[in-house]
């Protein structure tokens, strides 16, 4: 139910593109792209590192680039020991994270934040949750023609049911085409 609000979201950026377009069309981009990378816990034991990946669209203005995307993050089976000694092992949660981040450039330097909604599912008696996700980081882009390669490190904060929230570090790498 919540990512639809995500989606709903959108409709302003795409409104605001289309009402743009026709004033700067030498500086409005569209890219498409997909990437993957590793997914890499930071404060919680139960987890270990994992695959990520996902795709994005980017819409470029003269101010900032506006990215939706939908992300995979992965996690490995975690482990640790008990009281008496003994290892409990814990399967790995599934997280599907659509956020909306806003990229400001500066060269082919950028520094990106945003917001979305994640679905958890965390095994074990804790269960699936629908809650809110928001993540910052910094970017490289390189390109030639209308390929270009996005490398970027970002930072995961995801809220769990109740007051938790999961914490992940995402090395990713990944390709965009530019539309126009």
């Amino acid at each position: 139910m919540r990512p639809a609000l995500v989606a709903l979201a959108l409709i302003p950026a795409l409104l605001v593109a289309a009402a743009g377009r026709g004033q700067c069309d030498q500086t409005m981009t569209i890219d498409v792209g997909a990437y993957g990378g590793a997914n890499i816990p930071v404060a919680q034991e139960d987890t270990s590192t994992g695959a990520l990946f996902g795709f994005r669209g980017r819409l470029g203005f003269p101010y900032g680039t506006i990215e939706p995307s939908v992300n995979f993050l992965g996690h490995g089976d975690g482990s640790m020991d008990d009281v008496d000694g003994t290892e409990i092992t814990f399967q790995a949660p599934e997280v599907l994270s659509m956020a909306i981040n806003y990229l400001v450039r500066t060269g082919p330097i950028y520094y990106t934040a945003g917001m979305g909604w994640s679905a958890i599912d965390i095994p074990g008696g804790v269960g699936e949750s629908d809650e809110a996700t928001f993540n910052f980081g910094i970017g490289a882009e390189f390109g030639v023609g209308p390929v270009s390669i996005d490398v970027s490190p970002r930072a995961f904060i995801i809220n769990t049911a109740g007051q938790g929230a999961r914490k992940d570090a995402a090395i990713m790498a990944g390709v965009n085409y530019r539309v126009f």
